[in-house]
């Protein structure tokens, strides 16, 4: 059965937290359902792999409780688990207070960006009150300064559900605030889940971060770039037509196997995300991170719900030490598919435990030299210190003929879309900007630079050729920039039309009012062309013949050049060989044709010599030409009139003519 889940209010909670301090028995209690699946999770009694299970609040408001691994071995599953979370329960042990990886999952959580959520103190049960109290004191010294200071402290037991009333209470404050993700923006699904369903196929899951996904949608597979489509949705093991950002999500995808996907990989609209091997990123390390970050030293790096490995590049400084942050490029040892604003978890490779993390400014396929910094940086800063316009601006200077929408700049920048749109139409108001026909934008001054380009190319064109009568848009395209964008194109040049610097005339544009100037060798060159053609009768001739003829005075791209002129002017026939031939004699050659075909029923190529006094090979395109007027019609050797052959045709069909 198909339900309607889009349009409630979804949340995606992390339950985090110390091995043993209860996080399973947590979600058990709030869901009634054991997140612990597989055999040897449950034969060891902790959890290894993230599990989720989905909760009804009283408001109708659903959430998704990610139940993450605590122990140090699986930080790295932790890590994958928390990737798409907006809040967080971190849970702590009364008895045991605060540990290890409840600070690991801490940091992982505020490295992420964690937005809101609550602490519960559990194993309340276990401990007399000052201990409890004693508790709740580290509790509040580990997270000043965090997203979690000053939120509610809930003790909870268990055993006999004291605090669940509460926690629920806190859970749906958490849910209120959080939206779900931006359902404006392009869908996009980090893998964290790969299984294999009989008869349906594979089948994938996540937490769908942004964007609407529907039936028959189509996706790419990043990093590989594979493309397919969705077969059939569910959310929550309920089959759906469509899910919102926020939800989490199983995806039946069409043709693809399981060893085509793996967690790790991302699920995106086609031409939104591009798999990058270079990520420009703020970085910064913890303030009780082991060690210092040193330049080039490698790391693990965790985005999503991948971790690849790389290696660190600063620009400014040889080590970055515990407390510091500093923009760097993250060279990866394979590529990724993520996004600006993408936040990023780092570690040693020796070790997994937490060393820092950050934001990514830019994915990119270009290395960050120092050469090329004072270009880069002072864009990279721009979205460092979240200056919106600052940075749109460097992405019109960055690629001043590239028109830019709403949604490449929200994509590019890391920014909302409404955000980036509200600025964007401002600066169109106050006339920084000019809007294209297809909505995207480009900046006045290039726009203005670009016409001025057009015209000087024309100039340029037609100078350099005073035979020729105009340019096509593909010509001044290719002069002023091959890349430049065919749109855009279209509306500069009519943007100079209407402006009367140039005229569109057929076969391209041209200058208002341009007068050929005729040189004294090219009068020269026209008066020997039809001196020529006089002489050839009925024959087609080409440049060779015309500077045979005149033993070589001229030379044949000249002679060329004035026929392809003559022909533009259709004062000469241009003929499928490349050899010409005057109007004056086409129209004698088809009066000739009819005459012999109406006298002899047909003409064949060895009929040409009396009939028009030159042989089968000149014959052959002067032929073609006339049946692709339409005049005669080859069947077989032999060619009749056209007009003939449609009559029999009508006759043979039992009428005189068509009928409309």
């Amino acid at each position: 059965m198909e339900v309607d889940l889009p349009m409630i209010k979804t949340a995606t909670i992390g339950i985090a937290g110390h091995v043993d301090h209860g996080k399973t028995s947590l979600v058990r209690r709030l869901t009634g359902i054991d997140t612990d699946r597989t055999p040897e999770e449950k034969r060891r009694g902790l959890t290894i792999e993230p599990g989720v299970a989905p909760l009804r609040l009283a408001s109708g408001r659903l959430v998704s409780l990610v139940d993450v691994p605590g122990h140090k071995d699986y930080l790295r599953n932790a890590v994958r688990g928390l990737s798409a979370v907006e809040g967080a329960v971190l849970v702590v042990a009364a008895d045991d207070g605060v540990m290890a990886q409840t600070r690991d999952h801490l940091d992982i959580l505020q490295l992420l960006g964690a937005r809101t959520g609550m602490i519960v103190l559990s194993k309340a049960d276990r401990v007399d009150e000052e201990t409890r109290e004693y508790a709740r004191l580290e509790i509040e010294e580990l997270t000043e300064a965090t997203f979690l200071e000053n939120c509610p402290i809930v003790p909870f037991s268990a055993l006999d559900g004291r605090g669940t009333p509460l926690i629920l209470h806190e859970l749906e404050r958490m849910a209120s605030r959080l939206d779900g993700g931006d359902k404006a923006r392009p869908c996009r699904l980090w893998i964290d889940r790969v299984h294999n369903v009989v008869g349906h196929g594979t089948v994938i899951s996540g937490t769908l971060l942004s964007g609407i996904l529907r039936e028959n949608d189509p996706l790419a597979i990043l990093p590989s770039g594979r493309l397919t489509r969705v077969r059939s949705l569910e959310v929550h093991h309920r089959k759906v037509k469509e899910a919102a950002a926020g939800q989490r999500v199983g995806v039946n995808l069409y043709h693809v196997g399981t060893g085509e996907v793996r967690p790790g990989m991302l699920l995106a609209q086609p031409g939104t995300v591009e798999a990058a091997p270079y990520l420009n990123a703020d970085v910064r390390l913890l303030r009780h991170a082991p060690r210092k970050l040193s330049h080039q030293q490698r790391v693990r790096v965790h985005v999503g719900t991948a971790c690849v490995q790389g290696r660190v590049h600063f620009l400014d400084r040889a080590l970055l030490a515990p407390g510091e942050e500093a923009i760097a490029q993250i060279r990866l040892e394979e590529t990724i598919g993520c996004l600006a604003g993408d936040r990023f978890v780092l570690s040693f490779l020796d070790d997994y435990a937490i060393a820092g993390g950050g934001r990514i400014l830019e994915p990119t396929r270009e290395k960050l030299r120092t050469s090329k910094a004072g270009r880069i940086l002072p864009y990279l800063h721009c979205l460092q210190r979240g200056d919106l316009e600052g940075a749109i601006d460097h992405l019109f200077s960055r690629s001043p003929y590239t028109p830019l929408s709403e949604t490449q700049a929200a994509l590019a920048c890391g920014f909302r879309r409404r955000d980036v749109s509200r600025v964007l139409q401002r600066w169109s108001k106050e006339d920084r900007l000019v809007v294209l026909e297809d909505g995207r934008y480009v900046r006045k001054k290039d726009h203005g630079n670009l016409r001025r380009k057009f015209h000087d190319a024309l100039v340029d064109i037609l100078s350099s050729n005073p035979l020729k009568e105009c340019a096509s848009a593909e010509e001044l395209r290719a002069r002023v920039d091959m890349k430049l964008d065919p749109g855009w194109t279209r509306q500069l040049l009519a943007d100079l039309c209407r402006r009367g610097i140039m005229d569109h005339v057929e076969g391209g544009y041209r200058l208002p009012q341009r007068k050929r100037q005729w040189t004294a060798r090219q009068k020269e060159i026209l008066d020997a062309v039809f001196h020529f053609a006089r002489r050839a009768g009925l024959s087609s001739f080409a440049a060779g013949t015309v500077c045979d003829h005149n033993r070589g005075r001229f030379d044949p791209s000249e002679v060329q050049r004035i026929l392809d002129h003559l022909a533009a002017q259709k004062r000469l026939v241009r003929l499928q060989d490349g050899r010409y031939i005057t109007r004056e004699a086409l129209v004698e050659t088809e009066e000739r044709v009819r005459s012999w075909i109406r006298t002899k029923g047909a003409l064949r190529l060895s009929d040409c010599p009396r009939a028009l006094g030159y042989g089968r090979t000149r014959a052959l395109a002067v032929l073609e030409h006339l049946d692709a007027m339409g005049v005669t019609i080859r069947l077989d050797d032999r060619r009749i009139l056209a007009e003939d052959h449609a009559k029999e045709f009508w006759r043979t069909a039992g009428t005189d003519s068509p009928r409309l």
